[in-house]
């Protein structure tokens, strides 16, 4: 059966549109024939005229109980993934400030979960700081763009950080510019799409569905940017790789996918599946916007169902999981903020060998125990 694939909130590389907060990719798996059956019994029982877009049926009456007979006829057929677009890029921070410097030892940093304390740390406090906050995602993301490479590390020396912990946040930033601007260019350039969330969707929405299915013949709705990104990595357009997993947490998860043909492209218009997983993309987005709406609370057990097989790939804070204070992991991240910090400011160019030193000298000679957790 094709797997039918179409995302909702897409705005490109700007992540921080208000009205857009956002991002979901849907993926329909059924056959063509159930598809146009369903597609045309929903056209005729609610009058539906043209395309179905699910951007405007959302809005009417007809169509948001054209919207729940689709998800009770087909919500064990249909897999979505969501985004938190601000908190996607608060996980940037970490994965372009942080990674580059502790990459040689980052299997233990993730069993701690350090990778969600930063990012959620980071997220919530310029959240909160009302002077400061939008422009110090502006300026990261426009960092990652190229736009600016500066102006990220100027309002970090020149603006009073909201707490203590993330002036050593910012302090680390800055002592490691080169390492990040070395991890952000490769030869020179940024990579076009290094914000777009399209490419890493449809690769864990593929990774997701593979664990179901053996061979995959998949159909993505027209996008330049996924189009590139489909050309550009092999796994994309491999037909027949031999699928591998790996469990660095104590979780086996899929390392990629196999395909029975190179992924196609088709148009919305010519393609009922692709306007069916628009439909579902467009209602999880508008669910999300819009918790308490008639539409939403109609759908939202469905919506928690289908979640259960893609909660791993959802990006959304939680931070009464990350920033709990009763937890190892959140004393860990404070205590690994500063002592990276400390080693950043004694020797930058020996960070790693200077927290491991300082790590051995705490946890090991005073007996405290860490422990790690999957992630």
């Amino acid at each position: 059966m094709p797997i039918y694939c179409d995302e909702s909130g897409y705005t490109g590389s700007n992540l921080l549109v208000t009205a857009q907060p956002y991002f979901v990719y849907a993926a329909l798996n059924a056959e063509e024939k159930e598809i146009e059956d369903f597609y045309n019994y929903l056209r005729a029982k609610y009058r539906l005229q043209g395309e179905l877009k699910g951007a405007n049926l959302v809005h009417t009456a007809g169509g948001k109980r054209a919207i729940s007979e689709l998800f009770n006829h087909f919500g064990e057929k249909v897999k979505i993934i969501f985004h938190h677009k601000k908190y996607a890029l608060a996980c940037k921070f970490f994965e372009y400030s942080y990674e580059p410097v502790i990459a040689n030892k980052n299997t233990f940093f993730y069993q701690m979960r350090f990778n969600r304390f930063v990012a959620h740390l980071f997220y919530i406090s310029f959240e909160k700081s009302e002077n400061s906050a939008e422009k110090v995602f502006e300026l990261f993301q426009e960092l990652l763009l190229g736009n600016n490479v500066d102006g990220i590390f100027k309002i970090f020396r020149h603006i009073p950080a909201p707490n203590e912990i993330l002036k050593l946040i910012t302090t680390f930033t800055i002592i490691h510019k080169d390492a990040i601007l070395d991890e952000i260019y490769t030869d020179g350039k940024i990579d076009a799409w290094i914000l777009d969330l399209t490419h890493s969707a449809l690769y864990d929405m593929l990774c997701c569905w593979g664990i179901e299915i053996d061979e995959m013949e998949v159909i993505c709705d027209n996008s330049k940017p996924l189009e590139a990104a489909v050309n550009r990595y092999p796994y994309f357009y491999s037909v027949g790789l031999e699928k591998k997993f790996w469990a660095p947490f104590g979780e086996t998860l899929p390392l990629n996918f196999t395909l029975a043909k190179p992924i196609v492209f088709e148009t919305s218009k010519k393609s009922k599946g692709l306007q069916l997983a628009d439909l579902f993309a467009s209602a999880a987005f508008y669910s999300l916007k819009n918790p308490i709406n008639s539409l939403s609370l109609t759908i939202n057990n469905q919506l928690e169902k289908i979640y259960l097989s893609t909660e791993s790939y959802c990006i959304m804070p939680q931070p009464e999981t990350y920033l709990n204070p009763a937890t190892e992991e959140f004393r860990f991240g404070i205590w690994a903020i500063s002592a990276l910090t400390k080693a950043s400011v004694e020797d930058s160019e020996n960070v790693l060998g200077c927290f491991e030193k300082e790590f051995y000298r705490k946890f090991t000679k005073t007996g405290t125990k860490i422990k790690s957790k999957k992630a």
